[in-house]
């Protein structure tokens, strides 16, 4: 399955994010209006809580991914001079980035959680997500979310509630 993270822009000029699905239907929005504790929050299309992603306070900068109010994974960001290295706790997932070219594969062993690879088309930026087993997905937009927003810092505008 695969899913878009996506801006949008609002009447009033500011930029959301949202995820859709493969035929352009949106499925979760970003809110980030809880911006003192570094949380980002990824709601239904009906407002309802699906995930949340949470600063974790630290000797290093990680994130948590929490789904139903339980903590599925935790990323943080390696020291690596060549390329990007991200470690993750609590799935035995890892993150494989590219050498050449944009976007990164998340690996459980030998299979193929989901590949991201970002985009550009006309003026619209946009992240491929394409997610191997519906029963992940959740925690790949999480995990996408924490590194792309939080430890790459793609600047999601406040909301207010």
């Amino acid at each position: 399955m695969k899913l878009y993270l996506r801006k949008k822009k609002s009447l009033m000029g500011s930029q959301d994010y949202h995820i859709e699905d493969d035929r352009g239907k949106e499925i979760y929005d970003l809110d980030a209006s809880d911006f003192i504790s570094q949380k980002i929050r990824i709601r239904d299309r009906k407002n309802n809580l699906a995930a949340e992603v949470r600063e974790e306070h630290g000797l290093v900068t990680k994130y948590g991914v929490y789904v139903d109010g339980c903590k599925v994974l935790e990323v943080k960001k390696g020291l690596n001079p060549v390329r990007d290295k991200y470690k993750i706790e609590g799935t035995g997932w890892e993150v494989r980035t590219r050498l050449i070219g944009d976007g990164y594969e998340i690996k459980d062993g030998g299979r193929t959680v989901a590949e991201v690879k970002p985009k550009q088309r006309s003026s619209k930026e946009f992240y491929e997500i394409a997610v191997d087993d519906i029963r992940d997905q959740l925690q790949v937009v999480g995990l996408v979310v924490a590194i792309e927003y939080g430890l790459e810092e793609i600047h999601v505008d406040k909301k207010d509630d």
